[in-house]
């Protein structure tokens, strides 16, 4: 923290929503979450911080870390790293590969050269890999859902005029509403052919602010909180 602010953009952002909205907060540094002095505010407020941090919410909540029943609605595999470079190296062809588990390193597509992100890597790492997009990504989006319902929807990389489809995006809500909690993250990209696809499903807990307002940000954090520990 420097000058009352948090150094992360995300919690500042959430502490700028809880302003907008005129509801109390607190500042509390990740060395300060792990001496277990907040343990006992850990169900009656909601905590907003990096993954690291967060990871370190759930630990002291003995709840395993939240995670959203699929990746993405496309086929995939589930292999090693090792596993997954050989298939590449087998079928000779582009392969996009994610880790299983966050943050190991980001997702990318393989397309036969060496990659600094994968050389401190263990060969033994689960990952997920899917066959690549049929053509080329030219905008991507991020779709913030809420209580089932299309929040906002921000782009986050390419063409700012070619805009997803919200009918695509309806669809995609509904298809997950059986068994998605309410509140999660949809990255869609809209490729060369104008074919819509989503990029990877993200829960809510330690998501990325996109340009969506503040208080829209903290009341959506807030909910997807109070429902991981409703269980």
């Amino acid at each position: 923290m420097e000058n009352g602010l948090p150094h992360h953009f995300d919690a500042a952002c959430a502490l700028y929503g809880c302003r907008e909205l005129e509801e109390p907060y607190q500042l509390i540094s990740y060395e300060e979450l792990v001496t277990g002095q907040y343990d006992d505010a850990l169900r009656r407020g909601i905590f907003v911080g990096t993954v690291e941090f967060m990871r370190e919410v759930w630990n002291r909540l003995k709840i395993p870390m939240p995670r959203l029943p699929r990746n993405s609605n496309r086929v995939s595999q589930c292999m090693t790293l090792g596993e997954a470079l050989e298939k590449r190296e087998r079928e000779n062809k582009p392969l996009f590969i994610k880790p299983k588990n966050m943050k190991v390193f980001t997702g990318f597509v393989h397309e036969g050269y060496s990659y600094r992100c994968l050389e401190d890597v263990p060969l033994d790492v689960r990952v997920l890999v899917y066959p690549v997009f049929s053509s080329p990504i030219v905008s991507e989006w991020r779709a913030y859902i809420h209580r089932y319902e299309i929040l906002d929807v921000r782009n986050y990389s390419g063409d700012v005029f070619v805009f997803p489809d919200k009918d695509y995006l309806d669809r995609v809500v509904r298809e997950n509403k059986s068994d998605f909690p309410s509140t999660y993250c949809i990255d869609i990209g809209v490729l060369e052919s104008q074919e819509q696809v989503v990029i990877e499903f993200n829960d809510m807990w330690a998501i990325g602010n996109y340009g969506i307002p503040n208080w829209l940000y903290v009341k959506a954090l807030r909910d997807r909180y109070r429902e991981i520990i409703r269980g």
